[in-house]
């Protein structure tokens, strides 16, 4: 397979003037789940915010693109960022609970126990606990949207963001791809919300695609993912939903005693890679003898170190959501070395794991009962990635920085999640949360631009360690980040240049946590005992005690 940029043969674009439509403070290209906190964050800084997003929908991996376990929220925020929510996030859960989208968390103290061991907590309506994605989905997207347009942002759906707007190596706004042809938006400041940094990455800025495993990752990190076989691993999918299932036949049905024969059980090491139960026993027969018949497969192998599995051939846990109304949802995914910037790939993938989907639905309607009058009732409008490309940042954080607990004197907030996720399941690393710094959101040679989201510079490899890419931490972070480009747009200062303890003291105001050991000093909020202050701290605090003295 041959990446679309290792063409031999090229055309020449002549230059072209490109009209204006927009002069923004503050431009956020990929309004997903990070990128719309960024765009709200900055709005309500009083800044001029135009958000441009490729789908009608806003939101992200909780609009449009599916969320494969739970509700919107499968862990709360005191079990991922230890603390109640800003309170900006908090009222858009406020108001999707209050549009009937039952999402946690619900307004007041939540203590990161309850349903699920996963901090969720409150009344949350009577529809499965608040664990109904789909009707939580539409609600969330129509919510920020309103949201958005009441602070004032100009929002653009539907188009895509290209290239960066670049003057000397510094990023001055975003050409836009409309269908009425390429328009330009300027901005003091671009916010790179694309999920693969792939403004970053269009700007020049070094990026990273993936890294190789390490064996003292194994306390966060899957043996399954330390394989080193595959000189990168990332997971991506769709989540797709499927009516006309008989529930109680079908628990009834994947809870049957089944005792396979040793051909089956050699036949499911070899196709499916394991036989630990994960599919019900008695489907495997059926898949067994669709497989020998060229019908149909549980796993589908699309090139040497990338294949697709999935669906709902898991009975429970994860794969396999009861919705209600003989609604349930699944998804299918493909693993192994799956570059996200690579577009050819991903386009392969797109067509390959919708074919899949069709194919399982096809399959558990002729052999199922419980799938007898079943049908295919919407896939999400694209994949979600657990990893992908990412900046080369100026301090990217490390899966070490994780494991040991890591402080920084730039952090915007502190993440638990593994820590949380250690607790529960009695694993033995990490033992306190770490540090997030604003250094990760700031590409390495460029100026004017800042990412957020899973673009931002943190090292993962796929799911493991996940703490960085859970849904609580990616709003924060977003939030963080629009927060820093209004005041460096209100500023005309580079991002990179904005004073730490000016952004800290913002988002201080606006609730966040930034360690409970610290606490606000000036000139540097976050600098602890026995830590050098910088020239420049220096300086000032020496000028402020020549003035005291004078007094």
């Amino acid at each position: 397979m041959t990446a679309f940029n290792d063409s031999p043969d090229f055309v020449h674009e002549p230059a072209r003037s490109v009209p204006v439509i927009a002069d923004a403070e503050v431009v956020v290209a990929g309004c997903g789940l990070s990128g719309v906190f960024a765009a709200l964050a900055a709005a309500r800084c009083g800044v001029r915010v135009v958000g441009v997003d490729r789908f009608g929908a806003l939101g992200g991996h909780l609009g449009p693109g599916g969320v494969l376990a739970a509700g919107l929220l499968e862990w709360g925020p005191r079990r991922t960022v230890g603390a109640e929510f800003p309170a900006l996030e908090q009222e858009v859960f406020d108001r999707v609970n209050a549009g009937g989208g039952a999402a946690y968390p619900v307004s007041g103290p939540h203590n990161g126990a309850g349903a699920g061991g996963h901090g969720k907590t409150g009344a949350c309506g009577p529809d499965l606990d608040g664990e109904n994605y789909p009707k939580q989905s539409a609600m969330f997207s129509h919510v920020v949207q309103i949201m958005l347009e009441e602070a004032g942002a100009l929002i653009l759906p539907s188009v895509y963001a290209g290239d960066p707007i670049l003057e000397d190596g510094i990023v001055r706004g975003v050409f836009v791809e409309t269908k009425s042809g390429r328009v330009a938006v300027r901005s003091e400041v671009v916010v790179d919300g694309t999920g693969d940094a792939d403004l970053a990455f269009r700007a020049g800025a070094p990026t990273i695609s993936g890294v190789a495993p390490r064996s003292e990752w194994s306390a966060v990190v899957t043996q399954q993912r330390l394989n080193a076989y595959y000189r990168i691993w990332n997971e991506c999918g769709l989540f797709f939903v499927v009516g006309g299932v008989d529930w109680n036949v079908w628990e009834s049905y994947a809870s049957t005693p089944y005792a396979l024969t040793d051909d089956e059980i050699a036949w499911e090491v070899e196709i499916v890679g394991r036989t630990d139960g994960r599919i019900p026993r008695k489907l495997i027969p059926a898949l067994k003898k669709a497989h020998e018949r060229g019908e149909y497969t549980p796993r589908v192998q699309v090139s040497e170190r990338v294949y697709i599995y999935g669906g709902v051939l898991k009975h429970g846990g994860h794969r396999f959501r009861h919705l209600g109304s003989g609604l349930v949802s699944s998804n299918m995914q493909a693993f192994g070395e799956v570059d996200t910037g690579d577009a050819l790939l991903v386009a392969v993938l797109e067509r390959e794991i919708r074919s899949q989907i069709f194919k399982t639905v096809e399959f558990l309607r002729s052999s199922v009962p419980a799938f007898r009058d079943a049908y295919l009732f919407s896939i999400a409008p694209y994949m979600g990635s657990r990893g992908g490309r990412c900046i080369e940042a100026e301090y990217t954080l490390t899966v070490e920085d994780m494991l040991r607990g890591a402080k920084f004197p730039d952090v915007i907030y502190q993440n638990r999640h593994e820590v949380e996720r250690s607790r529960q399941t009695g694993g033995a690393a990490p033992t306190e949360p770490y540090d997030v710094p604003y250094r990760i959101t700031l590409p390495r040679g460029i100026d004017g631009l800042l990412v957020t989201g899973t673009g931002a510079g943190f090292i993962r490899r796929g799911h493991d360690p996940s703490s960085m890419r859970a849904k609580c931490s990616m709003m924060l972070l977003g939030h963080a980040v629009g927060t820093a480009a209004a005041l460096a747009a209100d500023a005309r200062i580079a991002p990179r240049r904005l004073d730490r303890s000016v952004l800290q003291r913002a988002l201080l105001a606006d609730g966040f946590t930034l360690g409970d050991e610290r606490r606000p000093a000036e000139p540097g909020i976050c600098r602890r005992e026995g830590e050098s202050a910088s020239a420049d701290e220096k300086r000032e605090t020496s000028a402020k005690d020549a003035r005291e003295t004078e007094d």
